[in-house]
């Protein structure tokens, strides 16, 4: 089976010019093959033409390399999805304006909506600021039926 450590380390040193950076490799059987998910992250959204680029160059790393070895496998390539959750500084930064439950580490959930943040902080829409050690977990919220600024 493809070592996904081995491919991740691998593509790191390769993509560190580009403007996207990985943020996960998960390999796993799919029958005779391998499916090698390849989640990417940014410092900005990525768009779906970013990710395409994206995945033209993984794959053409890949198969000028033998980090994956001989055997056969499917390449899936994404960006990290909004339910992976906040955890870098840059996951909140991208977050503002969006709704998000929090646990902090005292085991208090919040609900908030992000305002502003920067490196070691969040300010909510109450003007409450919550540094990020002091939170276990937080997870974008969806709104499906959020009223744009304009309409409030």
């Amino acid at each position: 089976m493809v070592d996904a450590d081995a491919v991740r380390d691998y593509l790191d040193s390769a993509l560190s010019g580009e403007s996207f950076f990985i943020d996960n490799v998960i390999a796993q059987k799919a029958g005779k093959r391998t499916l090698l998910t390849i989640a990417l992250d940014s410092f900005s959204p990525l768009t779906l033409d970013e990710i395409a680029r994206a995945s033209r160059i993984v794959d053409g790393i890949l198969e000028d390399s033998d980090v994956v070895g001989a055997q056969p496998y499917t390449l899936e390539v994404t960006s990290r999805g909004v339910e992976a959750g906040l955890i870098k500084p840059h996951h909140f930064i991208q977050s503002i304006s969006r709704l998000v439950k929090i646990t902090t580490l005292t085991g208090e959930e919040l609900t908030v909506r992000i305002q502003d943040a920067n490196q070691d902080a969040l300010t909510t829409d109450d003007d409450d600021v919550i540094e990020y050690h002091d939170i276990r977990s937080a997870m974008v919220q969806i709104e499906f039926n959020r009223k744009s600024e304009d309409e409030d």
